[in-house]
C-alpha cells in the first residue's frame, strides 16, 4: 500500500512525499520500508512524520492513502 504524507517543514515550506507502508498500526500510525515513521496525532494538529534517524520531517500532517499495491 501507498501512502502520502502532507505536511509542513521546518521552514514552513510544504512537505509532500509517498511512502510504501510496512507496517500499519492500529492507533493510525505507519512505518514505511523506508524507515520514516508516520506518527498520528490528533485531528486538530494532526501528526508528524519522522525519519529513520528520528529527526522530524514535517509536522501538522496527514496521510492519504494511493494505493492499496
Amino acid at each position: 500500500m501507498k501512502i502520502t504524507v502532507y505536511g509542513v517543514k521546518g521552514n514552513e515550506t510544504d512537505y509532500k512525499r509517498t511512502f510504501t507502508v510496512k507496517e500499519s498500526h492500529a492507533d493510525g500510525s505507519y512505518s514505511f520500508t523506508s524507515g520514516h515513521r508516520f506518527e498520528a496525532g490528533d485531528d486538530r494538529n494532526g501528526g508528524q512524520l519522522v525519519s529513520q534517524t528520528a529527526r522530524l520531517m514535517a509536522r501538522y500532517a496527514y496521510t492519504e492513502q494511493v494505493s492499496n499495491q
